[in-house]
């Protein structure tokens, strides 16, 4: 069984990071063992790549969605996404309370 590199922020490979992102996604859980919100996991992503970026300014952006290099991210995304929104997952809309005038 192959495993991540654990270095793999670092080294900022754009085909490493283009197999194990993907796999992060699709297997992405709370500690409880339900299924993250897309928006837990774009944050997840947003997270790695500001840490890639605090490494090294010109790292690659694999939340491009120009950048083909990372088309099985924005992929894999897309389909973790609507299978989730699918599942009823990060659909709830939390609305805050009416202010009246009195």
């Amino acid at each position: 069984d192959e495993q991540c590199p654990e270095n793999i922020l670092e080294e900022q490979c754009a085909a490493d990071l283009n197999t194990w992102i993907p796999k992060f996604i699709a297997e992405a859980r709370r500690s409880d063992g339900e299924p993250c919100t897309p928006k837990t996991i774009h944050q997840i992503l947003s997270g790695l790549l500001r840490y890639m970026r605090s490494i090294k300014d010109d790292c690659p952006n694999i939340l491009d969605k120009s950048d083909p290099r990372f088309r099985a991210i924005q992929r894999t995304c897309e389909f973790v996404y609507r299978s989730l929104h699918k599942e009823g997952v990060g659909v709830q809309v939390h609305h805050a309370p009416l202010i009246s005038i009195e």
